[in-house]
């Protein structure tokens, strides 16, 4: 998930072009609005895409149907990641990320890296946002940018961060975290109706696995690469019951990556 996050959090909390990396500078250069067309029905396709930046930094939808209009005022939870082509969730920003059960392919999005993800994220994430994290990600990420410092590390620290752990007396070390244990689905649950943003996942497989059956997912953004590792942790499963999803938005990016957007199917937008 490091892979794209030093653009995410340049979009999400930088306010001018003076504080943008030089990455970003170019990506703005290089894009401008968002092309789309009707693909088929219910599905929008972006072609060539442009971005529109102020609108990303503002949480502003940029083409149809890009935002679901149900309960715009309640908490939603949203579901950011990348993924290989087999579904494989785990490592994707560095070697050293996470070598759980011996993974060798840690840092395997990196080499698909391009603007239009980061960006994509941002506008997905849209403003007030809040995260909400499992207890693994959210050491691993929090502890990388605090390392290493710089306008991400404030970013991060200073936006609100739920973290879920089967462990009650689990210590949050970074400012701003609010612990979830016990039923974490009831209080993710509760979370989605109160006023307020999205609730952002990264990373997080268990927490999302523990969430999806019981409809608490309410739109999943996938970076889906063109690789397929053999091994990993997966996103998805196993799971004694299907869950059927609605295709919202898909973007292809110049190396492939598919930046699919979907909602479960039984929710109309």
């Amino acid at each position: 998930m490091l892979a794209d996050l030093d653009l995410l959090l340049t979009t999400v909390f930088c306010p001018g072009d003076d504080l943008l990396p030089e990455r970003a500078k170019n990506a703005r250069r290089r894009f401008g609005n968002w092309h789309t067309s009707r693909a088929a029905e219910g599905v929008v396709v972006h072609h060539a895409p442009r971005l529109d930046w102020q609108a990303i930094r503002l949480g502003l939808g940029t083409g149809q149907q890009l935002r679901p209009s149900w309960k715009e005022s309640h908490m939603r939870v949203l579901v950011v990641n990348h993924v290989s082509l087999d579904g494989v969730l785990q490592g994707p920003g560095r070697p050293d990320e996470d070598t759980r059960d011996g993974f060798r392919h840690g840092g395997w999005a990196q080499q698909a890296n391009d603007p239009a993800m980061g960006a994509a994220m941002g506008e997905r994430m849209g403003q007030d946002f809040s995260w909400l994290f499992g207890r693994r990600s959210y050491d691993g990420m929090l502890t990388h940018w605090n390392q290493a410092g710089g306008p991400f590390k404030d970013g991060l620290n200073q936006t609100r961060k739920y973290v879920a752990s089967s462990s009650p007396d689990a210590d949050l070390p970074w400012p701003n975290s609010t612990l979830l244990s016990g039923d974490v689905p009831a209080e993710v649950a509760a979370l989605r109706k109160q006023p307020g943003g999205n609730l952002v996942i990264l990373g997080s497989g268990q927490l999302i696995r523990s969430l999806l059956p019981r409809g608490l997912v309410d739109e999943l953004l996938l970076m889906v690469h063109p690789l397929v590792l053999g091994s990993g942790h997966r996103l998805f499963g196993p799971d004694d019951e299907a869950h059927r999803l609605r295709l919202v938005d898909c973007t292809p990016t110049a190396a492939g990556v598919l930046m699919a957007t979907y909602q479960p199917a039984q929710r109309v937008s």
